[in-house]
């Protein structure tokens, strides 16, 4: 002889996924404020120094034109690719590979910051 599930049982995390759901859209709630990174953050929430490091990788070429033509992936020391290529604060960046498209593409300012560019 099968048993038949109760409906209690069935509608049980429904209603709790429903609860859960209220209290985390409470429409009297007031959105909280994002926190402040430690840095103060400029143009367009880009750091002062991602943005200065990204103008000298534009420089770098030989022509500031707010694209980036070596690979910051690879601290500069690789030509870019424009089949490889992401923007970020209002600079066109050329990447050597899809491995650093998709690190770049990930968290541009930490590749920036990674960067050594060569002397």
């Amino acid at each position: 002889m099968g048993t038949v599930p109760s409906v209690r049982g069935a509608l049980a995390p429904i209603l709790l996924a429903g609860s859960l759901l209220a209290i985390a859209c409470d429409p009297g709630a007031s959105p909280q404020p994002a926190a402040q990174s430690p840095t103060a953050a400029t143009a367009g929430g880009a750091d002062a120094e991602v943005l200065a490091r990204m103008a000298e990788a534009d420089a770098a070429d030989g022509t500031v034109d707010r694209v980036i033509r070596k690979c910051m992936g690879c601290s500069l020391h690789m030509d870019g690719d424009p089949s490889h290529k992401a923007t970020a604060h209002g600079y066109e960046a050329h990447l050597c590979s899809e491995q650093c498209l998709y690190r770049f593409e990930r968290d541009p300012d930490a590749v920036v910051m990674s960067m050594k560019p060569p002397e």
